[in-house]
């Protein structure tokens, strides 16, 4: 089965172990907890995620981006052309997106599936694919404030709420109500869906849904609906 566009969205969501070899393992995960206090007490907002990002690579290419806390038009541009080459010389149809970050892939029927996904993971780590993400979340997101911080913001500019009405983490709550949970025995109990099995090879959730399943509305304790109007609007695009 021929299969097209797999979106491959990194995210910078573990840190890197800073231990060299040997040592005194208390010291070293002291040093990393000074360290992590020391990016959240930086001015810069996205400090910890450059120092996650620069412990996690062994890349010099990338590293030298990373190293001065800023990530430039020109820096961005040289990690597409490599990333994209790099996709090139092993052989994979695909790009990274210029625009957001993610980048693209296709396969084939017969294919061998885990060979490229080893280069594509080779390319992300060498030629900086998170790197460009990040330029992205810099230059869309500068205060580097959550998803619901930034809806709860859109809300009130939109004068939706009251200024200081409703928090970004009062908002993930009353979503969390409505979402599908993340662990599958529970996930199967969910009323939307029917059936769930685990892909033997992807360990991807095929999911048969509900048809007969109506979401209910989403609404904030004033009454407004946010499956309505301009409250739509900022779930989807929420610095509007």
């Amino acid at each position: 089965m021929k299969r097209q566009a797999v979106t491959l969205l990194a995210a910078v969501v573990v840190v890197a172990s800073m231990a060299g070899c040997g040592g005194d393992s208390a010291a070293i995960e002291n040093a990393g907890a000074e360290q992590s206090a020391a990016c959240e007490a930086d001015d810069n907002p996205f400090a910890c995620e450059f120092e996650r990002l620069y412990a996690e690579t062994d890349s010099e290419f990338v590293r030298s981006i990373l190293r001065d806390g800023v990530i430039t038009l020109a820096e961005k541009q040289e990690a597409i052309t490599r990333f994209n080459e790099c996709f090139a010389a092993g052989g994979i149809d695909g790009y990274i997106d210029p625009a957001h970050g993610g980048w693209h892939w296709s396969t084939s029927e017969g294919d061998d599936i885990a060979a490229m996904e080893e280069i594509v993971r080779y390319c992300e780590q060498q030629w900086g694919g998170e790197v460009v993400m990040l330029y992205t979340q810099m230059r869309d997101n500068p205060e580097n404030l959550t998803y619901w911080d930034r809806v709860a913001g859109c809300l009130m500019r939109h004068e939706l709420v009251p200024p200081g009405g409703i928090t970004g983490p009062e908002l993930e709550a009353l979503s969390a109500e409505y979402a599908i949970p993340t662990e599958l025995e529970l996930a199967r109990q969910h009323p939307s869906i029917l059936s769930i099995e685990v892909d033997p090879h992807t360990g991807d959730w095929l999911i048969e849904h509900n048809p007969d399943w109506v979401e209910p509305d989403l609404v904030l304790p004033n009454g407004v609906n946010m499956s309505e109007g301009q409250a739509w609007q900022c779930l989807f695009a929420p610095d509007s």
